[in-house]
Order: structure tokens, then C-alpha cells, then sequence
């Protein structure tokens, strides 16, 4: 059964610099160091505010394809031009895209001055990381497989290692079969090991490949494949013994790794409930993966 082994770890100066401009924009309370976030929250403001008014009810996805790309362009005015054609604005005028670009060079100019040594002290900040992921890595991706009941994962994946600057965080990138993560040197919290988070959001990439995801593109389908693949990636830990599948540990895990989808409908200890009561329900257990995502698809009304 192929699992995701081959994993490429690299730094990147523009995806780790514009991480923490949407989280000084977007979660300023939860920076966890006031001069980083006094230093870059003036850029990211500039930035943000432009995004907001070109993109005003599109801004998450546009933040996630310009930190995603920014790991494969390095010129920053071939950067603005790739994503806003990727958002359906080629529209905007060279000026516009100008601006963007110039934006983003102050961004890094900014990231740059705050932590100069980032790319030759990457190897350290991974090491703690990599060295949990040879060592739980392929146990832990065989054991998804087999409880979740999904016959394939990619072959290889690339990840990102990022400054920390919120104490932990990791997104998915599945049209680039790419992922971010900040390279903590311990785990935020005891219960939930960062191997046990990487295994998570390795998880997400390339779904459309069941079958069920294509293409991967809005949100809602994002919050989805977030939310389907958190227990069984717990339970796989579990198996390993490494973390735990109750609710205690899901509703953690959706505090600490999905702070964004908590809603008024629904706490994280209710809606982990609702993914186990799915994750434990006959009917998911003897369906396969894509079939089980759809079923939780319609329980929670997507």
C-alpha cells in the first residue's frame, strides 16, 4: 500500500515571511512574541488591507495561494502576477500588481531584518521533527490507511519548515502536494505531538485522487477534508500509542490545530463528539474512504 515516505524538507524565506504577515494581520493576539509582532504588523497591516479590498470575500484562499506559491517563485513581481491569475484578477492593472509585489518585498525585507540567520538555522528547528518522522512516521501513515479504509496516499510530499511565531501551526497545500508547518523545537501540548500534526496534514494532500475531491478549491471543502481526516489520523496515534482518540484529545486538537473553524453553532468538544459519534457509527465503518467522507459531509451539512 503506498504511503507518503518520501518527504522533502526545505526552508523558504517568502513562505515563512508571509506566514507571519497573515498571522500578525489575521491573529495578532496569538503571535507569541511582541517584537515580532511589532516589527512586522505595519507590513502585514499594508498587506492585509490589500487584500481585503481586492479580495473582500475571497481573502483566506488568496492568503493560502500567496504564502503557498511564494515557495516556488522567487521573483516577487512574476509572484503578485501568478497568484492574481490564479484568483481570476489578471484584470488589475500593472500598477496594482506592483503594489502587491512591492508589498511583499517589504514583508520579507521586514522578516528578513527580524531573523537573518533563518535559512542556516532551518536544519536545527527540523531536526526534532524529522528525526519523530523517521522514527513514527511510516507506522503511523500504514495505521491511517487501514482504520480509515483509503487504499492510496501520495508518494511524496514537500514540507516547509516556518519560522514559529504562533507556537504551532501546519496547513495543507494539496494542489502542490506541499505543506507548511512551524518548526517548533517542543510540542505546544503533551497530548498532541507535532509528528502526530504532520501525519494530519500530509493526510489532507491530494484527496481528489479518492475520487471524491475535484477540484480542491473552496473553503468548505478545505474545512472538510481538515475535519474528516483529524480522528483518523488521532486514532492511527493512538495505535501507536503516541496520543490518544477521545474527545478530550479531538476537541484539543481542533482548538489547537483548526482555531478558525470554531463556530457559534458548535464548540470544539460538541463537534468533536460529532466526529467520533461518525468515525465510531457503523455505517462509516463499512464504507470506504470516500464514501465516509460524504457521510460526513451531509452531517454537517456540507
Amino acid at each position: 500500500m503506498p504511503i507518503p515516505m518520501q518527504v522533502t524538507w526545505k526552508p523558504n524565506l517568502s513562505t515563512s515571511a508571509l506566514h507571519v504577515a497573515e498571522a500578525s494581520w489575521q491573529t495578532p493576539d496569538r503571535v507569541t512574541d511582541p517584537e515580532v509582532l511589532a516589527t512586522m504588523q505595519p507590513y502585514a497591516d499594508r498587506l492585509g488591507r490589500w487584500v481585503a479590498d481586492h479580495f473582500p470575500g475571497d481573502q483566506q484562499p488568496f492568503w493560502s495561494t500567496l504564502i503557498s506559491t511564494g515557495s516556488t517563485i522567487d521573483s516577487n513581481r512574476e509572484l503578485a502576477s501568478a497568484v492574481l491569475g490564479v484568483h481570476g484578477r489578471s484584470d488589475l492593472d500593472a500598477t496594482q500588481a506592483s503594489l502587491l509585489a512591492g508589498l511583499i518585498t517589504d514583508v520579507e525585507a521586514a522578516f528578513r531584518g527580524l531573523f537573518p540567520k533563518y535559512v542556516e538555522q532551518s536544519a536545527f528547528r527540523f531536526r526534532p521533527l524529522q528525526e519523530q518522522w523517521l522514527g513514527y512516521g511510516r507506522g503511523l501513515m500504514t495505521q491511517w490507511n487501514r482504520t480509515a479504509k483509503r487504499n492510496s496516499m501520495i508518494d511524496a510530499c514537500i514540507v516547509i519548515g516556518m519560522q514559529p511565531v504562533l507556537g504551532g501551526f501546519g496547513k495543507s497545500h494539496p494542489d502542490r502536494d506541499m505543506v507548511r508547518i512551524e518548526a517548533v523545537l517542543t510540542n505546544a501540548r503533551p497530548e498532541l505531538p507535532e509528528v502526530i500534526r504532520l501525519g494530519w496534514l500530509i493526510s489532507q494532500l491530494n484527496p481528489h485522487t479518492e475520487g471524491f475531491f475535484e477540484p480542491v478549491a473552496s473553503e468548505s471543502t478545505t474545512h472538510l477534508i481538515a475535519l474528516a481526516t483529524l480522528v483518523p489520523t488521532l486514532a492511527a496515534g493512538q495505535e501507536i500509542e503516541l496520543t490518544r482518540c477521545d474527545v478530550t484529545t479531538v476537541s484539543a486538537a481542533i482548538e489547537q490545530w483548526l482555531p478558525s473553524h470554531s463556530t457559534e453553532r458548535e464548540t470544539p468538544t460538541e463537534l468533536a463528539s460529532l466526529l467520533l459519534e461518525w468515525w465510531h457509527s457503523p455505517v462509516r465503518v463499512a464504507s470506504d474512504w470516500a464514501a465516509a467522507t460524504q457521510i460526513l459531509a451531509k452531517q454537517l451539512g456540507g
